[in-house]
């Protein structure tokens, strides 16, 4: 969706490893506050003409606890701030 949206080439918006400079991250009016802080990030960048550059990790299996991301209700959080970024106010 933040692909289709966004003309975007992202392959994976939670991972979560992120560097951003600091003036594009101050210029963002963030609302997210779970897992869609990604998307929050990633795509206010991109709708105030910033670039995203993907640079590929690995990461190993979880080796300790259970995840806390919820399927439904943090993917549909995720979805509504995908669409909040396109279709919202600008920052």
């Amino acid at each position: 969706m933040a692909n289709l949206l966004f003309s975007a080439k992202l392959t994976d918006t939670q991972a979560g490893f992120r560097c951003v400079r600091r003036e594009a991250l101050d210029a963002l009016d963030l609302g997210a506050r779970r897992y869609d802080i990604e998307v929050d990030v990633l795509l206010g960048v991109l709708r105030n003409g910033g670039r995203i550059v993907e640079v590929p990790v690995r990461r190993d299996a979880r080796r300790h606890g259970r995840s806390q991301l919820g399927s439904f209700r943090d993917g549909t959080r995720i979805l509504v701030r995908i669409l909040k970024r396109r279709f919202g106010p600008a920052d």
